[in-house]
């Protein structure tokens, strides 16, 4: 087991789960919210017709491994090695029939985009769907989906009354961070940076954050989660986690210093106020040894740009062993 923590999983955060040997990278490109299944090929029936029944049936038989992708949301998730199908529905809020998602996915490829010719048709055109109640279910506890009532038993992980503010911030101008008095900051409570409060949830494999604004949450607004091993003397941050709140919904980026390019480890939504991300810890590869997990702890920051002038807040210092743990099924 140390082995395992070692070579860097923050899959430690979190509980063991099954492990599958590939992960393929899903885009949902419709406005609503998608639950999938991936399938091994070699599974399915040849020949058979794809009708209500039998996507119900296969809806029942596999229902333990249903996943969700918010609208817009791009989203890795494990699946089998080998061919793939991939099947589900779109969620449609109060509708009573779903249209169901058909793809088949070649061994080889690492990416699938869920759109309008995914939606499996009939022979007439029309979309074949199931009733909501043979639609599978992802049991996780919180869905990105831009709705926020999931979140309401959760307890906060920080708040902060109005009046609240930090005495320093950080302005960044062409690579370089100066680090300044609060009262010389222009952005200061613009565009989502007075956060309201901060609510984390484990759960399986899968960390949820959730923070709310006092103020309109701007095209340019991000959520920065510093990762910090230890805690050395000055303290180094390697790995940071960045929701960048762009649009309505989208990926969520893990920063490695040293490194270029963003990796996609998980997906975010967000409304006028409030923001909610999913993460997912396997993807989350430290670069040293960590013998107690719940020693880790993270900054969480925002930050915002207007203008040509990018300037980030400090908020919070907490530690992985303060987030609560759902209990799912």
């Amino acid at each position: 087991m140390k082995t395992l923590v070692s070579s860097c999983m923050l899959l430690a955060l979190l509980c063991a789960s099954p492990l599958f040997a590939e992960t393929i990278t899903v885009q949902n490109d419709t406005e609503k919210r998608i639950t999938i299944i991936a399938i091994p090929a070699i599974d399915i029936q040849p020949g058979s017709e794809r009708n209500r029944s039998w996507f119900s049936a296969i809806f029942e038989e596999h229902a333990g491994r249903a996943t969700s992708v918010a609208p817009r949301g791009v989203r890795p998730i494990p699946v089998p090695t080998g061919d793939l199908v991939i099947v589900g529905v779109k969620r449609v809020r109060h509708a009573t029939d779903l249209p169901v998602l058909y793809a088949e996915i070649g061994a080889d490829e690492r990416f699938v985009r869920v759109d309008a010719p995914v939606i499996e048709r009939g022979p007439e055109g029309s979309p074949v769907t199931v009733r909501t109640w043979e639609a599978p279910v992802d049991r996780a506890p919180i869905q990105i989906d831009n709705q926020y009532s999931d979140w309401l038993s959760v307890p906060d992980l920080a708040a902060f009354r109005r009046d609240v503010r930090p005495d320093t911030f950080t302005r960044i101008d062409v690579g370089t961070r100066t680090h300044l008095d609060i009262d010389d900051s222009l952005l200061w409570a613009k565009g989502g940076t007075h956060i309201e409060r901060f609510k984390a949830l484990r759960w399986d494999d899968t960390l949820y954050l959730m923070a709310s604004s006092l103020t309109p949450i701007s095209s340019r607004f991000s959520i920065l989660v510093r990762i910090f091993p230890e805690r050395t003397t000055p303290a180094e941050n390697r790995i940071t986690i960045e929701i960048p709140a762009d649009n309505s919904a989208g990926p969520v980026l893990l920063w490695r210093r040293g490194h270029d390019e963003p990796e996609v480890v998980g997906e975010y939504a967000r409304s006028r106020f409030l923001l909610e991300a999913r993460v997912f810890a396997e993807e989350i590869v430290l670069d040293e040894p960590v013998d107690d997990i719940g020693s880790i702890s993270f900054d969480i920051a925002t930050s915002v740009g207007d203008a040509g002038i990018i300037e980030e807040f400090h908020h919070t210092t907490h530690f992985v062993r303060n987030i609560p743990r759902a209990h799912g099924p």
